[in-house]
């Protein structure tokens, strides 16, 4: 029995869960709590401190107030974060435009997660007209520096060109840094022979670890795996498992056949039984289910 496998796509609301993790990252660093007083740090780093302090509070004037002149001086995380505010609407009116601007500002200076959000801006036509030469642009640059989800969707324009092997270093690139989506494409790359040698046991490997994060691309792919016999040895109590996980979320439709066939060849008790082991791994968050 071959595998059927599925594809992580490009979506506009897989690229907002992107930004929103990449801002959240970026907040959550800048916000730790440090002394105004401490040594060698300069008094434009204590105000853009304080500014995020006054962020985490919900204090957003306070904080668009400190980071504003920060950003006009050309401070590359102050014009990031204003970027941020204007596109939350949060201590200015809601103005991707704005935002557009700022992160642009920040992206010119390298800062690789404007980079990233001048890509998902781009991409979308948010703030500015889509301009997907202009987003891949942004995503290589950002991609360049290690940014994974950029890694992830510079691979995506690879893949969309048909050049498989640049897809496949591109997704690996993300993929060792355990971007789940990038692990799950890469592991569909080795099942299909596509851009590297068909190798099932390492397509095994990756839809594991995106399936361990609970990525359902991952465990279907894994479960289909395991149903098949490919790169593993077959295990249709363990498949029907990781496809009854994936059938909660986005592959519903494509776990949902599978099981339905499953349930045709697998005894009542073995059904009973993967069922318990599915309701355990996810208790185990999806680690150590093999």
């Amino acid at each position: 029995m071959k595998s059927h496998t599925g594809f992580e796509q490009r979506s506009a609301f897989g690229l907002f869960q992107c930004l929103i993790l990449a801002l959240l990252l970026v907040w959550s660093l800048a916000a730790a709590p440090q002394s105004a007083t401490a040594s060698g740090k300069s008094e434009s780093e204590m105000i853009y401190q304080e500014a995020m302090r006054a962020y985490q509070r919900g204090e957003y004037e306070p904080a668009r107030q400190l980071l504003l002149p920060l950003a006009e001086q050309g401070i590359t995380k102050a014009q990031f974060n204003v970027g941020v505010m204007y596109e939350r609407g949060l201590g200015f009116p809601r103005d991707e435009a704005r935002a557009v601007s700022w992160y642009r500002k920040a992206a010119e200076q390298g800062n690789m997660t404007a980079q990233f959000n001048m890509g998902v801006m781009l991409a979308n036509g948010r703030g500015a007209a889509k301009d997907d030469a202009g987003a891949r642009m942004w995503y290589r640059k950002a991609a360049e520096q290690g940014h994974a989800a950029s890694q992830f969707h510079t691979a995506l324009y690879f893949a969309t060109e048909n050049n498989a092997i640049e897809a496949a270093n591109w997704y690996r690139k993300s993929a060792d840094q355990g971007y789940a989506k990038a692990q799950t494409n890469l592991g569909r790359m080795y099942s299909r022979g596509e851009g590297v040698a068909r190798d099932d046991v390492e397509a095994v490997k990756w839809y594991q670890l995106s399936a361990e994060q609970g990525r359902a691309s991952g465990q279907v792919n894994l479960g289909l795996k395991l149903l098949a016999g490919e790169g593993i040895a077959r295990d249709p109590v363990s498949a029907y498992m990781w496809l009854s996980l994936a059938a909660r979320s986005e592959e519903s439709k494509l776990a949902a056949a599978k099981l339905a066939e499953l349930e045709k060849m697998l005894p009542p008790e073995q059904i009973e039984r993967a069922k318990k082991l599915a309701e355990a791994c996810k208790a185990r968050e999806y680690k150590n289910c093999l």
